[in-house]
């Protein structure tokens, strides 16, 4: 992997935080459903095959048998074969869903700060009269604002977004530099799948270049694998977790008791 990336595993999941702004329980939502989905396909493959070929699955605390794994693979029902076989395309499915979680739970509390403290939309930017006089009382002024600053800053990149929020409203995105490195990587292997198919180009190389490691051949297909999407989504759904904690003690964000989610 060319960013280093967590060592996760499902098992290793932090309960959901006691207190959640809206935002925050949106994305754990909706995270606990592909954390389940991707759980359930392998799982499902896996015991059709063992049902097939009549054997019993061993204790998860002793190491997998050869002979028991070959005799599934030879004797089951090729389910588990179908499964590596569509990896690709079921991960990429995976990694692109919970990057675009990740970045509607960022537009969404970002709209929350916004409309919660008001005074945080200062800045030095001209606002035409005919906008103003579009509206009829100021808390449409100020929504219309939000959308618009909130729209804005969705289409900046990450890093210009984390260092927008430092400097501006003196909040860390990543208070830990490898993290904002490693959301980039998924930010831009996501963009990759939805736009080139996952076929690496310049854009994606030059995207990048400041970051160490070697993230493939122009032309060559981006590699995604069930580790990728798995680290991938359990990571971002810490730093939410780390970012919505934080988020609301700074800037007072109204929250709510836990919802269970998966």
């Amino acid at each position: 992997m060319p960013v280093s990336m967590p060592d996760y595993e499902t098992d290793d999941i932090r309960p959901d935080p006691e207190l959640q702004s809206a935002p925050c329980t949106n994305y754990l939502l909706d995270a606990g459903k592909l954390i389940s989905y991707s759980k359930f396909v392998l799982d499902a493959a896996e015991g059709i095959d063992l049902h097939i070929a009549g054997v019993a699955q061993p204790s998860t605390d002793e190491p997998v048998d050869p002979e028991y794994a070959a005799t599934v693979l030879t004797k089951g029902g090729g389910f588990i074969k179908a499964y590596f076989q569509f990896e690709e395309l079921q991960t990429a499915m995976i990694l692109c869903r919970s990057v675009d979680n990740f970045l509607i739970y960022l537009a969404e509390i970002l709209a929350l700060v916004f409309r919660t403290n008001p005074e945080t939309l200062k800045s030095g930017e001209t606002v035409r009269l005919d906008f103003l006089l579009q509206f009829q009382s100021f808390s449409e002024l100020v929504n219309a604002i939000v959308d618009k600053r909130v729209n804005d800053l969705s289409y900046s990149g990450m890093e210009d977004l984390s260092t927008y929020l430092s400097e501006r409203l003196g909040f860390d995105l990543f208070p830990a530099r490898e993290n904002l490195k490693r959301a980039r990587y998924l930010i831009e292997v996501r963009n990759l799948i939805v736009h080139s198919r996952g076929i690496i180009n310049t854009r994606f190389l030059r995207k990048l270049k400041d970051l160490e490691g070697d993230f493939g051949n122009l032309g060559s297909q981006v590699p995604i694998g069930h580790r990728l999407a798995l680290v991938g989504l359990l990571f971002l759904r810490e730093c939410v977790c780390d970012i919505d904690e934080r988020a609301a003690q700074k800037f007072h964000l109204p929250r709510r008791q836990t919802v269970k989610t998966g």
